[in-house]
Order: C-alpha cells, then sequence, then structure tokens
C-alpha cells in the first residue's frame, strides 16, 4: 500500500433542504455552551480588570 496521499475531487452534495435545515440546526445548538462561556467570561474579565486599574 501506497504512503502518497490520493487526491479526491468533490463534484457535489445530494442533500435536501430540510437535512441542511437541522444541520444547521445542531450546529447552532453545538455553539450555544461556547457563547454561554463567552458570555459569562467577558464581562467577568472586564469586571477584574477595571478593579485592577
Amino acid at each position: 500500500m501506497s504512503d502518497t496521499p490520493s487526491r479526491v475531487i468533490i463534484t457535489g452534495f445530494d442533500i435536501t433542504f430540510f437535512q441542511l435545515v437541522l444541520f444547521f440546526f445542531k450546529a447552532v445548538l453545538a455553539a450555544l455552551p461556547a457563547l454561554l462561556v463567552f458570555a459569562v467570561s467577558v464581562p467577568a474579565i472586564n469586571s477584574l480588570l477595571y478593579l485592577l486599574h
């Protein structure tokens, strides 16, 4: 078996609109915990920096 990578060209996707909407909905749900951590940590760090000033 060869160790050289083979090249692949994707020419299209066969996906329905509903499947695409479902995928993006799941992506948004997956991003919510990170958004929550960001929304809590930025003001907390800002408050700490303000108190140190």
